[in-house]
């Protein structure tokens, strides 16, 4: 199943727990946010992984993100992760992603 499914089907048990007598109410959500910051230089002149030469760079183990957690109740729950870094296919700009 794609991600994108997978959101389809999360919002839909999300609109069905809120029809459902005593849980419209119960539905908590929670945003948090990360990051990391990582630098990495070569010591030789070849350029290593995409970015990774001499000169250094913070692109290689650097990223930041958001999470999305729904609590519905003690039993049931729900979490939508977005992670965005230097891209791994190109040189430049940046990638980022959903993780359900």
């Amino acid at each position: 199943m794609t991600c994108a499914r997978y959101r389809r089907v999360a919002t839909l048990l999300v609109a069905i727990v809120m029809c459902v007598p005593g849980y419209g109410t119960a539905v908590d959500f929670a945003l948090t946010g990360f990051g990391t910051v990582g630098f990495a230089i070569a010591d030789q002149d070849l350029i290593y992984l995409r970015y990774i030469d001499k000169s250094g760079t913070f692109k290689t183990d650097s990223l930041i993100g958001a999470q999305v957690e729904a609590r519905f109740n003690n039993e049931w729950g729900a979490t939508v992760q977005m992670v965005g870094s230097a891209p791994r296919t190109h040189d430049d700009g940046y990638e980022a992603k959903v993780r359900c």
